[in-house]
């Protein structure tokens, strides 16, 4: 495997939003259904949880100015 294709992973991706200690989001797509156990409704909808080093065929590198958060 090349440097390019080990740099493109998910923590470096316009559409990752990191949440805590290299495990974030994948905001490429709105989130999806994830079960009705929880009570409160904003864990019903939820953005894949991935870790940064993940990768996926999508990956678009980051760019300055996309949020971080």
């Amino acid at each position: 495997m090349n440097d390019a294709k080990r740099e493109a992973t998910c923590g470096n991706c316009r559409y990752y939003r990191d949440q805590d200690q290299g495990m974030g989001a994948c905001h490429r797509y709105p989130p999806t259904f994830a079960g009705a156990e929880s009570p409160r409704e904003l864990h019903r909808w939820r953005f894949p949880p991935v870790l940064s080093g993940y990768w996926c065929g999508e990956h678009q590198p980051a760019v300055a100015g996309d949020a971080a958060t």
